[in-house]
């Protein structure tokens, strides 16, 4: 864990430079004509019944309720993902299987992993928004017999056929709502009109370790950017 902050901080140094360089006039990059929009800078409470609800920052179901955090692990070494659902003190907000996209606390936005509303709804917290979107969440895979597990106490032991939960990074085009798995060929693909991330994508030489870095350091320079 201490080698990958060492490792970040590296990595986010390097970017922070580079940004700066092109904010001389030597380094600036071409602008294109491309026309935005920008999303509101506040964020409104309520839960989305889609996603231009939320694109629009305008969310048709009030709510009130609880946000409680939960811990589940994830992958073989058995690391921790954070999610959340709601506890609702009052009412219900709307009826069950009413059809919606996420919800909003007036301080984050969250995606539900259902599409249907129900009280044990799960939900994953939105790490980054602007060109895309980005979050993380976790889906079910199989372990192979072949696959070494941890065992309680130290020491590894051959696991068998098992299924487990796995962290997946998902980028989100905030266009069309279009979800996809973050690759090194997308990350390419989103950063490819900033010519100085880019460049110091390419020099990385373990790219798996940092997508989401650039990810992250994308979304902050260009935040809330939407094409018309």
């Amino acid at each position: 864990m201490r080698i990958r902050n060492y490792f970040f901080c590296f990595t986010f140094i390097l970017v922070c430079i580079l940004c700066l360089l092109e904010a001389c006039p030597a380094y600036a990059q071409d602008k294109t004509d491309e026309q935005f929009y920008f999303l509101p800078q506040g964020k409104n409470k309520g839960i989305y019944r889609t996603f231009e609800e939320f694109r629009n920052n305008a969310p048709s179901i009030p709510f009130s309720a609880l946000i409680i955090d939960k811990e589940e692990s994830v992958g073989i070494f058995e690391d921790s993902h954070v999610y959340y659902q709601l506890k609702f003190t009052d009412s219900l907000p709307c009826s069950k299987q009413t059809v919606i996209w996420g919800f909003c606390d007036g301080n984050a936005f969250f995606i539900s992993r259902s599409y249907k509303f129900d009280k044990n709804n799960l939900y994953d917290r939105i790490i980054s928004s602007g060109k895309v979107i980005f979050y993380e969440s976790t889906e079910w895979q199989t372990v192979s017999s072949s696959t070494m597990l941890p065992m309680a106490g130290g020491g590894m032991m051959a696991g068998g056929n098992t299924r487990k939960r796995f962290l997946v990074a998902f980028i989100m085009d905030v266009n069309t709502g279009v979800k996809q798995r973050l690759t090194e060929a997308l990350v390419r693909e989103i950063i490819a009109d900033d010519k100085t991330l880019s460049l110091a994508f390419e020099k990385e030489v373990d790219k798996n370790r940092v997508l989401r870095d650039y990810v992250i350091f994308y979304t902050e320079k260009y935040p809330g950017e939407v094409k018309k």
